[in-house]
């Protein structure tokens, strides 16, 4: 019986990509997918990221996971961190069979609050409106957003952006 090669799967992003706890833990989303996440990143890097990470060999994925723009919302500008996963879009599907958008979850970092309330809820409507894009026009997504809202406990983020153990383990089995 002939065997199965394993799926390549290769996801792109930030800290949440590389699965990064509040602790500076780092827990591996999916056994034998390569992680090119880097915390701190902007969705502005991922175009050139992506064309590095595609130029070290000619490999194929079976999919690219994109989950971006969570470092960019305090510039309060969700078109822009949409054309940038657009243009990351783009050029993953021209490697892999499918590429997964990932939905932005819960960003509430505690320092956000010393801005005011009014910004804490404009960085929310951003990142509403940038997940409400992502379920309207990708055609294959994981959303993560509506996984993290609906089981608080499992995916908690103490630094009200990374999630414990459990939630990055749950997300990757996801």
């Amino acid at each position: 019986q002939a065997m199965i090669p394993p799926a390549t799967i290769l996801c792109l992003g930030d800290s949440l990509t590389a699965g990064q706890t509040p602790s500076g833990e780092f827990v591996g989303l999916m056994r034998g997918a390569r992680l090119e996440g880097a915390p701190l990143s902007s969705s502005r890097s991922y175009v050139r990221r992506l064309r590095k990470v595609l130029g070290e060999n000619a490999r194929s994925y079976d999919a690219i996971v994109v989950l971006g723009g969570t470092n960019d919302l305090w510039r309060l500008d969700a078109d822009r961190i949409l054309a940038d996963l657009a243009a990351t879009h783009d050029l993953a599907a021209t490697r892999a069979r499918r590429v997964l958008s990932v939905t932005i979850p819960p960003f509430d970092p505690p320092i956000l609050r010393h801005f005011g309330s009014a910004f804490v809820h404009k960085v929310d409507a951003c990142r509403q409106h940038v997940n409400a894009e992502l379920r309207s026009t990708s055609t294959s997504l994981f959303d993560l957003d509506l996984l993290s809202t609906a089981d608080p406990i499992t995916f908690r983020r103490d630094d009200g952006i990374h999630f414990s153990k459990d939630g990055y383990l749950a997300f990757g089995a996801a």
